[in-house]
């Protein structure tokens, strides 16, 4: 992509809370980009409606959390089939949701600590029990957990020393 000939859309802001981090850092990347001489625009977005002008070739993501890290915004702009920067919609929703992005390291036999799920709906409870414990979860992984974990599944993960161990002889 020739980014001298693209008109780029700088999203930025966003319904989320974090819209006026969001507004800081758009800003400040639409002055770099102008400072370059290309031609860019501020978009503001204060909604899933998106009002992009005509002719834009890329949009440079901005939104920062819900919205705009979490796939919901580019599962629009994959609709729309705009080009934008940043992971696409499926890795945003996973990385963004802690629990299945925690499942697939596992799956991938990335070290991982391990951890508990902790129920808040009806305000913060301790759960009982150690059986929320991740490695008890990869037999309960959703499909694409597994699936994604098939190429590293022949390695052995690699044991983890404890700082400050050294191999004795």
């Amino acid at each position: 992509m020739n980014l001298s000939k693209t008109k780029i859309a700088v999203l930025m802001g966003g319904p989320g809370s974090e819209r006026q981090v969001s507004l800081a850092s758009g800003n400040a990347v639409l002055k770099a980009l102008l400072s370059i001489d290309l031609d860019a625009v501020a978009v503001d977005v204060t909604s899933a409606e998106i009002n992009l002008p005509e002719d834009i070739g890329l949009c440079f993501n901005l939104i920062h959390g819900t919205f705009g890290e979490d796939g919901q915004l580019q599962k629009i702009l994959d609709e729309k089939g705009i080009p934008y920067t940043g992971a696409r919609a499926e890795s945003s929703r996973i990385a963004f949701d802690k629990n299945l992005a925690k499942q697939a390291f596992i799956a991938a036999g990335v070290p991982t600590p391990k951890s508990e799920i902790i129920d808040c709906t009806n305000g913060p409870v301790l759960p009982s029990s150690r059986h929320h414990l991740w490695s008890n979860h990869l037999a309960r992984a959703p499909q694409w957990v597994l699936k994604l974990s098939k190429p590293w599944n022949k390695r052995k993960p690699r044991s983890q020393k404890p700082p400050g161990t050294r191999k004795t002889s």
